[in-house]
């Protein structure tokens, strides 16, 4: 229950920030879109800093351990490369936030210069708003399957969503494109709702290795983000650089290419790598092991 409630207002400023940051752009720019985007970043930031600084001051650690908190670093090392499940989940959380970055970024490209209509980008992230009805979805599907299963089924929705979508793409058909992006936001939903409750899990697991390191381990999540958000920006300037892109002109027929290709393909083929990664996580396993050893919350 926390884990959803965490990631539905989690999720919710993500998509408020996806479907306000070109307004605010107009809105700070005034026509200068250069001025707009570092007004914009300048007030994010400073939102960020304000609720990060609260966050450290506000927060307490009620659970430890005395006896096996406070590790040395190579003990917690020699742990986290046993730790095979959090090793597991945090190549997927690296997945999942290179397909993020990869489409939000690209969405922008799709609807400026292929459609010809950046005025939808707007519209089409608010679709995103459906993630939201994917974290709620969690406590639903867990009730009768483990998470690993529940994760799996985020994951085939999104890929679903995204075939859907690339029918929309390529039949140049608004409505299909839409509800793709609605579904798959959902599985993404589901996905990332998972992510924060099933890094808690590999940390009770750790402890059953002898080793309290909560704060090591939940630091994959934001690992992820941003190793996946980076790459997956240099991935998408790097493929548009190689097709001869050039901002605010009308592109060359590669560029277009290549932006189907990140918008459309990429994706997909993540999706399956995603798949393929969980597979190897044994859920059944760690909670052995975990009620073995009586690590409690």
């Amino acid at each position: 229950m926390l884990g959803v409630i965490r990631q539905f207002c989690g999720s919710s400023v993500q998509i408020v920030v996806a479907v306000f940051t070109l307004p605010l752009v107009a809105f700070f720019g005034q026509g200068d879109q250069k001025r707009g985007f570092l007004l914009t970043i300048i007030a994010f930031g400073v939102i960020s800093l304000i609720l990060i600084l609260n966050t450290f001051f506000q927060i307490r650690e009620r659970f430890t351990i005395k006896e096996i908190r406070h590790q040395p670093i190579k003990k917690v090392m020699q742990m986290l490369w046993h730790n095979k499940q959090w090793l597991t989940i945090s190549v997927v959380i690296f997945l999942y936030w290179l397909v993020t970055a990869i489409k939000n970024q690209t969405t922008v490209y799709y609807f400026k210069y292929t459609l010809h209509n950046e005025g939808l980008v707007p519209w089409a992230n608010s679709f995103t708003l459906a993630a939201l009805i994917g974290v709620l979805l969690i406590m639903h599907l867990t009730s009768s399957r483990s998470k690993k299963k529940t994760m799996a089924i985020g994951i085939i929705v999104a890929f679903i969503g995204q075939c859907i979508l690339s029918l929309g793409v390529y039949g140049g058909t608004l409505p299909i494109l839409f509800s793709g992006i609605l579904l798959n936001s959902i599985g993404h939903g589901i996905v990332v709702g998972l992510v924060s409750i099933m890094i808690a899990d590999t940390i009770r697991y750790g402890m059953t290795m002898g080793i309290q390191a909560e704060g090591i381990l939940a630091s994959t999540d934001d690992l992820g983000v941003n190793l996946g958000l980076g790459l997956g920006g240099l991935v998408t300037a790097g493929l548009f650089h190689v097709a001869g892109y050039l901002p605010n002109h009308a592109q060359n027929d590669a560029t277009l290419h290549m932006i189907n290709i990140n918008y459309v393909w990429l994706p997909l083929v993540i999706y399956l790598l995603m798949l393929l990664v969980l597979y190897f996580y044994d859920e059944e396993r760690m909670q052995i092991a975990i009620k073995n050893k009586n690590v409690t919350e």
